[in-house]
């Protein structure tokens, strides 16, 4: 289920890339310490419990409190699935310009929002950007406004539906109705 490492201690003796590349999180909640034990079951033929080796594989299925923890540590799982898709969604929006034009935008769009507002406003970046794009100042602080409208349009839009995406999630009632929505 996902392919997270979990822990429940300090993750500072991995390496950046580790905690990125096996997706390392640290667990400090003591209920979703408890609850991810239970993520060694899974639902077999509808029933949430653990397969086993030998003539039966299928274990007793959970049941009371067992299977609320295992829906609990699913949904927990599907709410980390969700994030770290939806932060490859949002980098996407990002990919398309250098980390040195995007350490400009806030500035650029403070400067094009001025000179909309008043032409004579102080805008030392944009007075020198426009001409290197061969646009005049009033079109490349139009641009700049466009430019950041739609940024975060998209950015809004990522932000509903993966609050969306977790309120689907904490409505599941059952671990199959949770596999279903597609996040584990």
């Amino acid at each position: 289920m996902g392919d997270y490492y979990l822990v429940d201690s300090d993750i500072s003796t991995f390496t950046p890339q580790q905690i990125t590349d096996y997706k390392i999180r640290t667990l400090t909640d003591a209920q979703d310490i408890a609850d991810i034990q239970f993520l060694i079951h899974d639902i077999w033929d509808g029933v949430v419990c653990l397969m086993t080796t030998g003539p039966n594989p299928k274990g007793d299925p959970l049941t009371g409190d067992d299977l609320a923890s295992h829906l609990r540590a699913m949904k927990f799982v599907a709410k980390l699935e969700a994030a770290d898709r939806f932060n490859t969604s949002y980098q996407a929006l990002k990919n398309n310009e250098s980390a040195l034009e995007q350490s400009t935008w806030a500035q650029q769009l403070a400067e094009a929002t001025a000179y909309s507002a008043d032409s004579s406003a102080a805008i030392p970046l944009l007075s020198v950007l426009a001409p290197a794009r061969n646009q005049t100042v009033a079109q490349y602080a139009a641009d700049v406004v466009s430019a950041a409208s739609a940024f975060a349009t998209a950015q809004t839009q990522l932000i509903v539906d993966l609050k969306s995406a977790y309120q689907a999630i904490d409505n599941c009632s059952t671990a199959q109705d949770l596999r279903a929505l597609g996040w584990i």
